[in-house]
């Protein structure tokens, strides 16, 4: 346990402490002209608290498993399936280095550790992710007072670069699709994510309430109690191909309250659909009708603040996973006439050579 003592430091009050690595620190308690003593012990007694609040009731450092627990418990607003992410790395990391406390876990293992990931047959971009999560929970720990530094600190957890080379589903290719569906549930919800960038849990959780025909827009909302970039209410424009698909579905929707609703086995009927449509299926098929949709819209001319105010990520997502380079944007390039410049021969610029007598 970390204890706190109360001293004078000349004109003021100044709380003292070691922590678990017998590091001394202070902090100021205010000058003393002005704070009571009794109002320095009361700061003092909370600031003691504080820096135990990581530690079990025995004084103790708490076990991996037991600070991962008080970890999670505090991410009230984290997503269920980020959860499960972060109880998967958990795991990994329980399974390494047993449930032994935070603070006897060194670097090395750490390095270690993350070499072994490797050995599950992992992608870079897994692999990063998972030490990102790790770094996260022991990191808390350090903030916690219950480490000095973070055994994670120095391991690398940046993904290499995304190779941008996902499909792109045109016009032509997403009327065949539509017409190959085996129902109307099913072209709404290719239309509302290839046309309005819905993700898939999205397109199946919209009611018919949150649909203005007539404004042309429609509403999605948080499902959650917590607001975060991607989980929050925005409204979407209904651009006119989906605006037919949408009202088609009204007049045959006879009172339903979801857009779309819950199907079953997706991925095996979005393959059937390819299949009838003679269009090879891709992966992440929702993910890459969504992209798409914001491809669009930005070479439309959409400024990134609303396109990403419109589909729910953030500018730095947008750039980072969404957004690639199109054959309009090289040809807009290679096939301008707006330059002047004389063109520059090829090869070294001519020099005079001078010679020596």
């Amino acid at each position: 346990m970390i204890h706190v003592t109360l001293q004078r430091n000349g004109a003021y009050w100044q709380a003292r402490w070691r922590d678990l690595a017998d590091k001394p620190h202070g902090k100021s308690m205010g000058p003393r002209a002005t704070v009571p003593k009794r109002e320095a012990l009361d700061r003092t007694i909370q600031l003691q608290a504080e820096l135990n609040a990581g530690l079990d009731r025995t004084g103790k450092v708490p076990t991996l498993s037991t600070w991962a627990e008080t970890y999670l418990a505090g991410r009230r607003n984290m997503a269920e399936g980020t959860r499960y992410l972060y109880r998967q790395t958990i795991a990994r990391l329980t399974e390494h280095f047993g449930d032994r406390p935070v603070d006897r876990i060194t670097a090395l293992e750490a390095t270690r550790w993350r070499a072994g990931l490797y050995d599950g047959d992992l992608a870079e971009a897994t692999v990063c992710r998972i030490v990102r999560e790790a770094k996260s929970i022991l990191g808390e720990a350090v903030r916690a007072r219950l480490l000095a530094v973070s055994p994670m600190a120095e391991l690398r957890s940046t993904a290499p670069p995304l190779e941008k080379n996902w499909a792109y589903i045109d016009t032509d290719t997403l009327t065949r699709l539509l017409r190959a569906c085996p129902d109307g549930r099913w072209r709404r919800l290719l239309a509302l994510c290839r046309l309005a960038g819905l993700r898939r849990g999205e397109a199946t959780a919209l009611r018919w309430s949150n649909v203005d025909l007539i404004a042309r827009r429609l509403t999605v909302e948080n499902p959650g109690r917590y607001q975060t970039t991607k989980r929050r209410t925005r409204t979407v424009p209904v651009a006119p191909a989906l605006h037919d698909e949408l009202f088609a579905g009204y007049m045959e929707a006879g009172g339903a309250e979801y857009v779309v609703g819950e199907l079953r086995s997706p991925w095996r009927t979005f393959r059937a659909v390819c299949t009838r449509a003679d269009v090879a299926p891709w992966t992440r098929w929702c993910h890459t009708l969504r992209k798409n949709c914001e491809q669009d819209w930005l070479e439309a001319g959409v400024g990134i603040h609303a396109l990403t105010d419109m589909l729910g990520n953030s500018p730095a997502v947008a750039l980072k996973h969404y957004l690639r380079a199109g054959e309009a944007d090289y040809d807009r390039v290679s096939l301008s006439s707006s330059s002047t410049a004389e063109p520059v021969p090829f090869g070294p610029p001519n020099r005079r050579i001078r010679t020596i007598p």
